[in-house]
């Protein structure tokens, strides 16, 4: 049983702003040659419509395929408190003594953000079962809303934690559970609001400022001399020598 083979863990995990997460697990194996692999269920996996197992075969890989359907955090936590030693039942050695496989997830909710801690460990015997670049062990988790701290690799909301060989790794971090996309939209609206007012009373400044004012008629003049109009002579003066 430990010839040569390849290993696979890869868990993509999706969290929702109503707490429930929606994913799968594959943990699978390859081995060489006639060698009998146990595709079983691990006991107990089957006990909440929310997360179910069936076999997995693919590319030469056998194990088992773990769906998450709005699993609640106790439950994901649970799944893995209990199957989290004995995820790739088709490795000789998994999940007995010093050598067993650790896989521990949790979730919880701390005000208005998602804690996620756990702790991976891909013991010795993967060395004697795997070759070394035929290694495959990751974990990916989509938040609801930013991500405020976290040990993994992150892009976007989503981040990633790869694993290595022998070495126990803790997963840890910490998110928003709301997007905030509606609060987003609202700012949005009175950003643009805010501006449009500022450009019309811009205008509205500038129109003023531009315009000539209307030109007021000429006021007539008491006492002046008033031109005589055509065919009228010029009035005769009072008074004069």
């Amino acid at each position: 049983l430990l010839a040569s083979g390849c290993l696979r863990f890869r868990a993509d995990l999706t969290i929702s702003s109503a707490a429930t997460v929606t994913g799968t697990v594959v943990a699978a194996a390859k081995l060489t040659g006639d060698l009998p692999v146990d595709v079983g269920t691990p006991g107990g996996a089957t006990g909440s419509g929310a997360v179910r197992t069936e076999p997995y075969a693919r590319d030469g890989y056998v194990g088992t395929r773990i769906v998450l359907t709005d699993a609640t955090f106790a439950q994901v936590e649970r799944f893995f408190a209990d199957q989290g030693g004995s995820l790739v039942p088709s490795l000789p050695g998994a999940g007995s003594g010093q050598s067993a496989l650790v896989a521990q997830l949790r979730m919880r909710r701390d005000g208005d953000d998602v804690v996620v801690d756990g702790r991976f460990l891909f013991p010795d015997f993967a060395v004697q079962v795997v070759p070394r670049g035929e290694f495959e062990a990751r974990l990916a988790i989509a938040f609801p809303g930013d991500v405020r701290d976290a040990t993994g690799s992150v892009s976007g909301r989503t981040v990633t934690w790869t694993f290595r060989q022998g070495r126990a790794q803790d997963v840890r971090a910490r998110a928003a559970l709301d997007g905030g996309s509606g609060d987003g939209l609202l700012w949005a609206a009175i950003g643009v609001l805010s501006l449009a007012l500022v450009v019309a009373v811009a205008g509205l400044f500038r129109y003023r400022a531009t315009r000539r004012p209307p030109e007021e008629p000429a006021v007539e003049q008491v006492g002046a001399p008033v031109p005589p109009g055509p065919g009228l002579s010029r009035p005769p003066t009072y008074g004069g020598s």
